[in-house]
Formats: structure tokens, C-alpha cells, sequence
């Protein structure tokens, strides 16, 4: 009899990306609503004003002081709370306007994080080690991943893939290892680092001036509310998961 684990699903850290809230609703349809799968609307207000966040961007409100923002604080609650439970797994679905398909972030290779990447349809893994990690969720607990998923390609497929890649995980479900493309982050890329004209020529996934390969650049939320525009990866290397 296989050892059932127990994961997190968080979703809406930013109110405006349902990726998390229709994995779960899957989830339900199929009767899997057992103790092992809990679910946690990471930003409840700004679910409800329909935003982005209300006063911080919440995937950047891990580990601060002081806790002056309601996100801040949110992230303080979430973390106790993901700390108290010692999930197996926290499973944080985004969604972006980038052209990336589908894509998981992870802070160092997590044995879990990359167990779970090995039953999805993922090929692309980039390890978040520059400092910004350290105010995100997945630099924040071990055993986290946060999944992107471009908007224009979540279609019915996506969302029962990354729903039948949580019952194979929970199960145990045996699984054949395969090579995905690892990115290591080391580095922001900073609007005032790059001009405007090569602003336009960064391409997600393709190296850039022979220098670093772009990560989440394009039409995103950065560009307004940040000094940066993406993620810099030093280097691409296969992986097998």
C-alpha cells in the first residue's frame, strides 16, 4: 500500500490569476477531496477587488519587516501555517501574459518540487537564486514549486494534466524519469542595465547578446511596477527528473 503524502495547493497569491482555484475544482469533479489536499486562497481582498495585489505584490512579501502592508502580513499567516502543517509539497499556480507555455520556478533542486515537475508535462525548470528569492514563497519553504502557465495556452488539457499530476504524486504513482532544461537565476535584469531598443529584442528561453538566457519577460507586470524587467539565467543544462 503507497504512502499518501500531503500537499497545499495555494492559490491567487495575485487576485487576478485563477490557475490554482480551477486545478482544485478539477480536483473536486473527480471526487479527490481527501485530507491529504488542502486548499488556501493565498490573497483573499485581492481576489475580491479583482487586482493584482492591494498594497505589495505578495510572491514578494515573504520574510519582511515591517509587516506595514496587507500582503505582508498575509505572507506571515500563509508561512506560519505552511510551517505548522509540514506539507510534502506546496503546489503556488500563477498565471502570466509571457511567453513562456508552461514553466516551474523552484529555489535549489528540491526532492519533492522535482519528483512532482517528473509527472507534468513541464520541460522548462528555472532555480531562483538571486536575492529576490528570499522574499518569495519558494525561497521561503523547501519543499514549494510555483507553476506559470501562459494565459493563452490554459485550455481544459493544461489544467487535467497539472490535476492528474497531483494524484500521481500523492499515490506515488510510478513514473519515468525524463530531461527537462534547467535555468539557474542568478541575476535581476534591470530597466536601467539594458536599452530600449534591445529592451524589445529579449526573447524568454533564447540567450540574449550571447550574455544570459531572459526568464518572464515580455508583456508582464514588471515593466510599471518594478526597476526590472525579468530574470537573468547564467546557464541552461539538461536535468533528468
Amino acid at each position: 500500500m503507497s504512502v499518501m503524502k500531503r500537499i497545499l495547493i495555494l492559490a491567487q497569491q495575485h487576485g487576478n490569476e485563477p490557475l490554482g482555484r480551477l486545478i482544485y475544482t478539477e480536483l473536486k469533479k473527480r471526487g479527490e477531496q481527501s485530507p491529504q489536499i488542502e486548499y488556501m486562497v493565498a490573497n483573499p481582498k485581492a481576489v475580491r477587488q479583482k487586482v493584482r495585489y492591494t498594497e505589495s505584490d505578495l510572491n514578494r512579501s515573504f520574510n519582511c519587516r515591517p509587516r506595514d502592508t496587507y500582503e505582508k502580513r498575509r505572507a506571515h499567516t500563509i508561512l506560519q501555517k505552511i510551517k505548522m502543517r509540514n506539507y510534502a509539497l506546496v503546489l503556488d499556480f500563477h498565471t502570466t501574459n509571457c511567453e513562456v507555455g508552461s514553466m516551474a520556478l523552484v529555489h535549489g533542486l528540491n526532492h519533492e518540487a522535482m519528483n512532482f515537475i517528473g509527472y507534468t508535462t513541464i520541460t522548462k525548470v528555472v532555480d531562483m537564486q538571486n536575492d529576490i528569492a528570499s522574499h518569495s514563497l519558494i525561497g521561503s519553504y523547501p519543499n514549494s514549486i510555483s507553476i506559470e502557465v501562459e494565459n493563452k495556452t490554459i485550455s481544459d488539457s493544461i489544467i487535467k494534466g497539472l490535476a492528474d499530476a497531483v494524484i500521481n504524486f500523492l499515490h506515488n504513482k510510478p513514473r519515468k524519469s525524463k530531461q527537462v532544461k534547467l535555468y539557474t537565476v542568478t541575476e535581476l535584469i534591470t530597466k536601467k542595465s539594458i536599452s530600449i531598443v534591445d529592451q524589445k529584442r529579449l526573447q524568454n528561453f533564447v540567450k540574449f547578446n550571447d550574455q544570459y538566457y531572459p526568464i518572464l519577460v515580455g508583456n508582464n507586470s514588471y515593466k510599471k511596477q518594478t526597476h526590472y524587467l525579468g530574470f537573468a539565467a547564467n546557464n541552461k543544462r539538461g536535468y533528468t527528473v
